[in-house]
């Protein structure tokens, strides 16, 4: 689930089930925050301070548009998948991933400072991905990532939700 707050920062979830609960709260320039709540009943309220992310000058990979091609390549592999569904998603705004070598020659790093954006047709959802961290190594293949995800829901009609719910339980 998620939401955009209103002018004054206020936003609401909900309805949930009673339950525990993972609530990142995020915003352009400012290092998320992750609150761990258990959900007992409605009206919980929680007050996020988000603290201004460091500018810090990253390093930046310069890489021919052949090379580039590949890295993306490699990360969309790593981030999104190779299954049937992941052939049809689309990263909206892939040309925000930016590259910086890694601790060795065979590494390299991706970040982004926005918000990337998922879109997966062939189940029927936009995910919203904070990424924190992503490593590659090219001689042993072995790949890092993490950050912070929210699944939006296409089914709006009755049809769609069927056949989503479908496809999403083969995958």
């Amino acid at each position: 689930k998620g939401s955009a707050t209103d002018d004054n920062g206020a936003f609401e979830l909900g309805p949930l089930p009673a339950g525990r609960y993972e609530v990142v709260a995020s915003y352009v320039g400012y290092e998320p925050a992750l609150y761990s709540a258990e959900l007992k009943e409605t009206g919980l309220r929680i007050i996020f301070k988000l603290e201004q992310k460091e500018i810090i000058m990253r390093e930046l990979l310069v890489l021919s548009p052949e090379t580039r091609k590949q890295y993306l390549e490699i990360f969309n592999n790593y981030v999104v998948g190779v299954s049937v569904a992941a052939e049809h998603c689309r990263i909206r705004n892939i040309e925000e991933v930016q590259f910086a070598s890694g601790d060795n020659a065979d590494e390299f790093l991706a970040y982004t400072e926005r918000t990337l954006v998922i879109d997966n047709p062939e189940l029927g959802y936009t995910v919203y991905f904070d990424l924190v961290g992503f490593s590659y190594n090219k001689a042993t293949t072995n790949s890092y990532f993490f950050g912070y995800n929210r699944f939006v829901d296409w089914g709006k009609k009755e049809q769609s939700k069927k056949k989503w719910s479908h496809k999403r339980r083969q995958a």
